[in-house]
């Protein structure tokens, strides 16, 4: 037998020790990556607020140790006087740090930065609560736009117009509806007109309204592709539709334009930047077509004055009425330039010059049943409470989307919708195709399809009662929160 020398094993265990450390490598590389842990406050290292902390700690384990109501108040009176010995040594530190630096203007404006600059978000709620209050209170907000306001939605807007369609119908007219479509419409908000829109149509002034032009003003941009980066640009407009004083920003930028609409005696409603121009024509008498194409010029040219650009290619037209007096009304319209189509999606639901919605019912029926089967496939990994939660997210909420527009239609067009909800019933409570529905639909507290009025549902889908208990906005001469009305 061989023998091994001492200087042998050495190189065996250094060579084995290489190739398990170049296997370590390959397969879990080191990676170097700096943790920094933030730090406390420096009034939270105070032997005090230590001292409190930690009173405070040793009665709230003894409450939840002992669950005793004596300990819960014993836990509350520990926890107030922590805050206050807190918040005594927050304003300790900073006056300290004023007072030692008097003569010291930079470090007096970043404590003063530091003090009055909490996180973005909480300030602009509280500026859009106080100026949304102003607005109501004064009545500054146009009455027929639905956009970003409470109880307002896409669906009272469609209720509104809907309505004033079939009430024309009623009358033997013809309505003709034309959708504005914008292009970027946020993005090119000019930030001069818009605080002039603030000053003199809104009356801010003052303090508030120079807050607002900080708030605009001072906004720049820059591309960064790797280490490389632009110039950096300033704006001069834009409201960017991730803050929360953007949509009701824009509300107050487009107020002007619905002069133009009453002026011309045009009905029309809005949803943010989605317009809908209305009017009634008479059989034969195709007269007030000519108010509304001088309307769309004239809002074509504030728009242009406004940087706002409409959209003409997806600017569409449609007219409902009867069969006969439709075609009557295209051919008229195809004559005057103006290409009309016979449906057309507008907030989410699609028109048809009849208002059979059998279009809109079909594609809620074919995108229903797509997420159906998948939820069907899946439903044997999850929880019966997620189950019913992606049933209502999926399924629910585009079977309800709207559908106050679907009162007084045919059995035969609400049926598909039902077949839709039966069949989401069953998977969620795996009942078979042989069993009676009614009584799994009670037990989940779902309305049936077959009255189609919106239901107030809990937080898990549940029904609560019905949304039209107190109100009824459809086929009414003034519907639920349209103030206004217009000749047709």
């Amino acid at each position: 037998m061989a023998s091994i020398s001492a200087d042998s094993v050495d190189l065996l265990l250094e060579s084995f020790n290489s190739k398990v450390k170049n296997v370590i490598d390959d397969i879990a590389p080191v990676k170097v990556s700096k943790t920094t842990g933030r730090q406390k406050s420096c009034w939270r290292k105070s032997t005090a607020v230590q001292s409190m902390k930690r009173q405070c700690r040793k009665a709230e384990r003894m409450w939840r140790k002992m669950k005793l109501e004596i300990h819960y108040s014993i836990y509350k009176d520990s926890l107030h006087a922590f805050s206050v010995e807190l918040a005594t040594a927050r304003q300790k530190f900073f006056s300290n740090l004023i007072n030692s630096n008097l003569n010291n203007t930079r470090t007096l404006f970043a404590t003063v930065e530091r003090l009055t600059n909490p996180p973005s978000k909480i300030i602009e709620k509280v500026v859009f609560n106080q100026l949304n209050n102003y607005l109501n209170s004064n009545g500054y907000l146009d009455n027929f736009q639905s956009g970003f306001r409470p109880h307002h939605s896409t669906e009272t807007a469609l209720v509104k117009i809907i309505n004033d369609i079939r009430l024309n119908s009623d009358s033997c007219k013809i309505s003709v509806l034309v959708l504005l479509d914008l292009s970027a419409a946020f993005d090119t908000v000019d930030h001069n007109i818009l605080l002039e829109r603030l000053e003199n149509w809104v009356g801010l002034s003052g303090m508030a309204l120079n807050w607002f032009r900080s708030y605009l003003e001072g906004r720049g941009y820059y591309v960064s592709i790797g280490e490389h980066k632009s110039k950096w640009t300033s704006m001069t407009c834009r409201v960017p539709q991730g803050l929360i004083l953007a949509p009701l920003l824009f509300s107050l930028y487009m107020l002007p334009l619905s002069q133009i609409m009453r002026k011309n005696q045009i009905a029309y409603h809005s949803y943010a930047d989605d317009t809908q121009i209305y009017l009634a024509l008479s059989p034969n008498d195709y007269s007030p077509f000519d108010s509304l194409c001088q309307c769309i010029d004239e809002i074509n040219s504030w728009m242009c004055q406004n940087f706002l650009q409409l959209n003409k290619e997806k600017t569409e037209v449609i007219a409902f009425g009867s069969k006969e007096e439709v075609l009557k009304v295209n051919a008229y319209l195809d004559s005057r330039g103006q290409t009309t189509k016979n449906q057309v999606r507008n907030l989410g639901v699609i028109l048809e010059s009849d208002l059979s919605f059998s279009s809109h019912v079909k594609a809620v029926t074919k995108s229903a049943y797509y997420h159906l089967k998948n939820i069907a496939r899946i439903r044997c990994f999850v929880s019966s409470q997620d189950l019913e939660k992606l049933v209502h997210a999926f399924i629910t909420s585009r079977v309800d989307y709207c559908n106050g527009l679907l009162t007084g239609l045919p059995k035969k067009t609400i049926r598909q919708l039902q077949l839709i909800q039966n069949a989401a019933a069953r998977i969620l409570t795996r009942t078979r195709k042989s069993e009676h529905i009614t009584p799994v639909l009670r037990s989940l507290h779902w309305l049936p399809q077959t009255n189609p009025r919106k239901g107030i549902r809990g937080a898990n889908g549940e029904f609560l009662g019905r949304a039209d208990e107190e109100h009824s906005v459809v086929h009414h001469e003034n519907p639920i929160g349209m103030t206004e009305d217009f000749p047709s």
